[in-house]
Order: structure tokens, then sequence, then C-alpha cells
């Protein structure tokens, strides 16, 4: 084999890998409606314009379920309720969120709830850019919700089930809302070669008459 067939083997076996390596990746499947499914089951999947991408979870087990609501332009949420009631321990997940295009995540809540008989108490906290914590207390419930001070387009979270006493907590839920982004200010372009040529002819028209009168 000549050296120079051996070059153009290795050119197109390079372009090739170039090619496989510049693919855009495959867009997330939608996130499974109606009804839930099991934790593990899920990595990343979009709802109504959102991306939801679960990065890793621990205390939580793979059969826990998790579900998602009806898709709406302006609010993603999803909930996860437990295999069996969660009675102890801390449990975490790591996800991220990333608003629809044009949108900008504005607000994020955190909630638990339990139905049992036996009065279940335990603390949710969602921490992202800001953190926003539910407390249930004897089976009653309060939400924690944060406005985000400056609208942010994806965010990063850690969410912790902690504080589990009683007879447990059967599920959590975390909602985000998003506000419109604001419009881009449009860039002005550089002035038009024969328009500065024109402007440049101009100023030393002036300059010269005004060498004249002096």
């Amino acid at each position: 084999m000549s050296n120079r067939f051996k070059l153009g083997v290795a050119l197109l076996a390079a372009a090739g890998t170039f090619t496989v390596a510049g693919a855009a990746p495959a867009n997330a499947a939608a996130c499974p409606q109606p009804g839930s499914f099991p934790l593990s089951s899920i990595s990343s999947c979009t709802q109504g314009g959102f991306t939801f991408t679960l990065t890793g979870f621990s205390g939580f087990i793979g059969n826990d379920d998790i579900s998602f609501s009806n898709p709406t332009p302006t609010q993603f949420t999803f909930s996860l309720q437990g295999d069996s009631a969660w009675t102890s321990g801390t449990k975490t997940l790591n996800y991220s969120v990333t608003a629809p295009s044009g949108k900008l995540l504005s607000v994020h809540t955190a909630s638990l709830s339990s139905a049992l008989i036996t009065p279940g108490n335990g603390t949710f906290t969602v921490a992202g850019t800001n953190t926003a914590t539910g407390v249930m207390t004897n089976n009653n419930t309060v939400a924690g919700m944060v406005n985000y001070p400056v609208n942010l387009a994806s965010d990063t979270f850690t969410a912790t089930l902690s504080g589990i006493s009683g007879g447990g907590v059967q599920a959590i839920q975390s909602a985000y809302g998003v506000v419109d982004a604001p419009p881009t200010p449009a860039v002005p372009g550089p002035l038009p070669i024969f328009g500065a040529a024109a402007a440049f002819g101009f100023s030393r028209k002036v300059r010269n008459r005004i060498k004249t009168a002096a």
C-alpha cells in the first residue's frame, strides 16, 4: 500500500471520527404521563417546554414513584411518592430544571404530605440558587416558596428530605414557575462603507470651508 493511499485512508477515518463526535445529542424524551413511574427509570425528559434532568439520588430507592403534572407553558411540577412511607434517614435528589425557550425560572416551591393514620413529621428542602423549604408537622403541611431575585434560564437543585419522625412522609413535591424572558436589545450594525465614505467626504468639505473663511 502506497504512502499516499495510507494518508488518504487516515484522513477519511479522521473525518468520520469528527463527524460522529460533532453529532447533536438526541433530544430528551417527553416526561411520561399519565401515572407514576419508578425513579430509576427517569434520566432526562421534557414537559411543556421544560427539561428535567435527574443526575442522582441517595436514600430514596429505585422503586419510589415519580410523576409529572399535566404540561403547561408556565409551570412544571414533579412528585415523588415512597414505595412505602419514608420513616427515617435523610434522602436526597440531585437534578436540574431548564425553562422553556423564551422563559426564565422565577419561583419554586417545596412541599410534602402524608395521609397515614399515624401522624408524621418531616422537612423537605429544595436548594438551587435560592432555597425553598416545606415542613410537615403531624400530617399538616406548610409549603415553602422562594422567588428568584434574578431569573434564570436553568438551575441545578439538591432536594433533601430530612427530620422524619412519627408515621413518616408519603410524598414530596416541587413546582417551578416562569416569566417571559426580556427581549434581547438589538445591536446596531456597522455603518455601510458608502455611508462612511460620504460622511468622511462631507467632514473634509466642512474643514476646507472653515480654512478658506479663516
